[in-house]
């Protein structure tokens, strides 16, 4: 059985998090809220703005989140985590990354020693990556399970229904 996933499908900058999410996981993080949000991109004078206008330091970070998912709506965790890291909140971006982003599976980049392994006997399994079509920067990974034949209709029946919803979400 072969299955071809597209990496976009797995990696980090696929997530997107909404308002309630953002203010939620946030609050920590009041107190530095203005110099997170010039690692997020606000310019200083919505920030000014925001700080002017609102007095509960809450209430500035949900104005500081919505203003970011305005200016940004395809923001993700991933830009989240990065603008925390710039903030040396390493513990949150961590906590963050293994609840909204680790448990995706692990971009080309990333050894596959750990899925591969994970599959066990008489399983035998192979993952490769490559690169995507010449006009983009995409990379596709390959997975290949040996199955015992009286699983092989059934495996061979969900690798073309999974195909098949993979070109539907791609389209």
């Amino acid at each position: 059985v072969r299955l071809t996933i597209p990496n976009s499908l797995f990696i980090m900058s696929d997530i997107q998090p909404n308002l309630q999410q953002l203010v939620e996981e946030l609050q920590s993080i009041r107190a530095t809220w203005r110099l997170f949000g010039l690692f997020l991109g606000i310019p200083d004078d919505d920030l000014e703005a925001i700080d002017v206008d609102k007095r509960n330091v809450g209430d500035k970070l949900y104005v500081l989140c919505y203003k970011w998912l305005q200016m940004k709506p395809r923001g993700t965790w991933n830009d989240i985590v990065k603008a925390l890291k710039k903030i040396e909140r390493l513990d949150l971006a961590e906590r963050l990354e293994k609840k909204y982003i680790k448990r995706h599976l692990p971009s080309s980049d990333t050894s596959y020693d750990r899925m591969s392994t994970s599959l066990s006997p008489p399983y035998q399994s192979a993952v490769t990556s490559s690169p995507g079509p010449a006009d983009d920067n995409t990379k596709t990974t390959h997975v290949h399970v040996d199955v015992p034949k009286e699983f092989k209709n059934d495996v061979d029946d969900l690798a073309v229904q999974f195909t098949y919803l993979l070109s539907c979400i791609e389209s």
